[in-house]
């Protein structure tokens, strides 16, 4: 599809950005956890030979968040309860809820409102929304094994998606009614068809209007497309040649146009319906930056700069005194950042609450606070092990050839490290890119199964 030639400037930054924050926090027993973990997860994608592993991953996948899900009493607070408030307003045809400052500021968040009140028609229960969100996230544990194994060996495929598959944070995510579970999974649905071999006999013209179709549904529910396409158009810009470069030209404007032609249309339906004033505009696209330069909340929320909202004048000065004014503090500000973003165990949002309750087991009195501790812990562990194979990887794949898929979700992290170093941040956020980061990971397991095959072959 692309010239193999690609320069390693993204893996670079991958390495050089993550590897050294990484040597900064783990210095604890998780790498005895974590290679446990990757050692039975090893013995059981070496033992499963069936054709149908597919099948039974998406299972052992649903039946854990099921399982999660039944266990956890997770309340709905924050953004997410005025999204599920004015998903059941829609649900009986009040409107009133577009009057509330939230989604005239942003619009962009009806998205999820319109996803969540069609699934409330269908069933009108909490429970059934999380259930979806099980289904739709084992999907995604299913297409990380298919992508994986689109450039490496089925038992790497297999360790990689069993590994994220028992990975804390997602699996209890399901839990919050967030619009980062169905987003993700068309996201990685789009990342398949665009590399997967099965589709090969796919007209481009098809194959590439789909893969706009799936990113501007997913930009309707979450607005992370954005950072899918930039990654597309830099892809194809640095495979340009003499040879392709009309093909290539071609292939982008096929997913641009229904990208941003989806869009507009579901945002004017929503302007001229009035379920929607400001349709899926973003009012006030500075807000995020504001929040990103923010060197006290080290560009995470914070409540002091609320005055600013909406206020353009305010925003940009704000952010003058946080950057240029304040430039020799950035470097700092972006470390710090790029830590709390990509090594926290942000397991927060799904089972926090459990802080303030007694949990009983089997006649057994466990504080909840015990229970956090073992399973952000063990979430660490996951994570450890999924870093760790991922810089083994890249660092022995770097001076090689690049597979396309390789090339793409290393351009992929690459922006998502770019644009978070800029706006605000929160752990959980990642969970997106997190998944780019298990399938790169699988180039390090590959790597270390060989040398052990080396090894047993050598006795």
């Amino acid at each position: 599809m692309i010239s193999k030639k690609i320069p390693n400037f993204f893996i670079y930054v991958i390495l050089v950005i993550l590897g050294v924050i990484f040597l900064t926090v783990w210095l604890k027993n998780a790498i005895l956890f974590g290679i446990a973990s990757l050692v039975i997860i090893y013995f059981i994608a070496k033992k499963s030979k069936s054709k149908r592993f597919g099948i039974y991953l998406f299972m052992l996948a649903f039946v854990l968040r099921l399982f999660a899900v039944c266990l956890l009493k997770t309340p709905i607070e924050y953004d997410f309860k005025h999204l599920y408030d004015a998903s059941l307003k829609l649900l009986n045809g009040d409107l009133s809820y577009n009057q509330n400052s939230y989604f005239i500021m942003w619009g962009y968040q009806i998205g999820q409102v319109l996803y969540q009140t069609l699934l409330l028609k269908i069933c009108n229960s909490v429970f059934f929304l999380k259930f979806v969100n099980c289904l739709i996230s084992s999907g995604i544990v299913v297409l990380i094994y298919h992508i994986t194994k689109e450039f490496l060996s089925e038992t790497t495929s297999k360790i990689v998606s069993l590994l994220y598959c028992i990975y804390i944070f997602p699996l209890l995510f399901n839990s919050v009614l967030s619009n980062q579970i169905l987003s993700t999974f068309l996201i990685y649905l789009a990342i398949y068809i665009m590399f997967g071999q099965k589709f090969n006999n796919w007209k481009n013209v098809y194959r590439y209007l789909v893969i706009g179709c799936l990113l501007s549904i997913s930009n309707i529910i979450r607005p992370e497309g954005i950072v899918s396409i930039a990654a597309i158009i830099i892809f194809f810009i640095y495979g340009l040649t003499k040879k392709n470069y009309k093909q290539s030209i071609k292939k982008v404007l096929l997913i641009l146009i229904p990208y941003y032609a989806i869009f507009l249309l579901v945002s004017n339906i929503l302007i001229v319906t009035n379920i929607s004033p400001s349709g899926l505009v973003n009012k006030d696209p500075l807000w995020k930056f504001v929040l990103g330069f923010n060197h006290e909340s080290v560009g995470a929320y914070a409540a002091s700069d609320e005055y600013a909202v909406g206020n353009r004048e305010i925003e940009m000065e704000l952010i003058k005194d946080r950057t240029i004014k304040s430039i020799d503090k950035l470097p700092m500000l972006f470390l710090k950042k790029t830590r709390n973003f990509w090594f926290s165990s942000d397991i927060y949002w799904s089972n926090n609450y459990l802080d303030n309750k007694n949990v009983v087991v089997f006649g057994h009195t466990i504080p909840g606070t015990s229970i956090n501790q073992f399973l952000i812990s063990y979430n660490s562990c996951i994570y450890f092990t999924m870093y760790l194979c991922l810089f083994v990887g890249l660092f022995k794949n770097c001076k090689r050839k690049k597979n396309d898929i390789i090339t793409y979700l290393s351009i992929f992290v690459s922006v998502n490290i770019g644009v978070y170093l800029l706006v605000e941040i929160m752990p959980r956020y990642a969970y997106c890119a997190s998944v780019s980061l298990f399938i790169l990971s699988g180039l390090g397991i590959e790597y270390l199964l060989n040398v052990f095959s080396k090894i047993k072959k050598s006795e």
